[in-house]
């Protein structure tokens, strides 16, 4: 609603990211520690990883990884340029996302959607 309010913003790029840039690997790791489970991480070259994923999408089923995955994981840091409209243009006040992950992810604890924190 706020994007559609803006005057004069056809055709114009909004761009929505916070102030804080968290690695991939970090994001797993907080997501391991806030549903309660340890996992085995394990940094992997990422040509070894397309290779990797060539191989496990033919896989009948859900493949744990696929080359297309490891192409979006090789792509630069995801951040907001500064160069166009941004969050705070739709007067939104950003939330830090770590501090809403317990709230979506609860459901992930051991016992389900009744562990939530």
């Amino acid at each position: 609603m706020n994007a559609i309010e803006i005057n004069e913003n056809e055709g114009k790029i909004i761009e929505i990211g916070g102030n804080k840039v968290i690695s991939f690997g970090d994001m797993v790791k907080l997501i391991l520690r806030i549903i309660g489970k340890k996992k085995l991480i394990i940094d992997t070259p990422l040509s070894l990883g397309k290779i990797a994923g060539s191989i496990l999408q033919l896989l009948p089923g859900r493949p744990l990884l696929t080359k297309d995955q490891c192409l979006i994981l090789g792509e630069k840091d995801n951040i907001v340029s500064g160069n166009h409209l941004t969050i705070n243009d739709l007067k939104i006040v950003p939330t830090d996302v770590e501090s809403k992950m317990p709230e979506w992810l609860y459901r992930y604890r051991d016992g389900g959607a009744f562990a939530k924190v």
